[in-house]
């Protein structure tokens, strides 16, 4: 299961901590995290330096992303195929 999360750095990494007890569990069900902060005005590639790289242990549970840009422009197509109208926000 892919688990990605689209939103601002700060959130991203808020995130990441808050799922940290839940790590082992999620790891054994096959969840893979992408964590992608493609909502920062400093740009997403720069965005994701600022969040800790995985270690090789932690590969299994989270991947640094790549290709940011094409990350947001799917998301961006995604969230206008889903809203019903204007400004509601879309539920993962």
């Amino acid at each position: 299961m892919l688990a990605s999360v689209f939103c601002l750095c700060s959130q991203v990494k808020a995130a990441l901590e808050a799922a940290e007890p839940y790590k082992a569990e999620l790891q054994r069900r096959g969840v893979l995290v992408i964590p992608l902060p493609i909502y920062d005005s400093q740009g997403a590639e720069a965005a994701v330096e600022l969040i800790t790289p995985p270690t090789a242990e932690e590969l299994r549970w989270r991947v640094t992303p790549v290709q940011l840009e094409n990350w947001k422009a799917w998301c961006v197509e995604k969230e206008n195929c889903t809203r019903a109208y204007m400004g509601r926000p879309m539920d993962v």
